[in-house]
């Protein structure tokens, strides 16, 4: 992924997929339990950067118990 697609204000669930390394399926899943933000235009599911920062430090939070470490 080059620098450009980095500084986009909506992600597509692919470049998702590309940026944290999960599946399509996983996307669509956690977006379809509230988990992870996500903005729909015409018939497109579109994610913002800021979406993928709150679902993965979310995530964090969850697996670690929120301790600090």
């Amino acid at each position: 992924m080059n620098q450009s697609q980095q500084a986009k204000l909506l992600h597509s669930i692919k470049d998702g997929c590309v940026l944290t390394g999960f599946s399509h399926m996983t996307l669509y899943r956690e977006i379809n339990a509230g988990r992870l933000r996500s903005v729909k235009i015409g018939r497109r599911r579109m994610i913002t950067p800021e979406a993928l920062k709150a679902w993965i430090s979310d995530r964090e939070r969850a697996t670690c118990g929120g301790a600090d470490r």
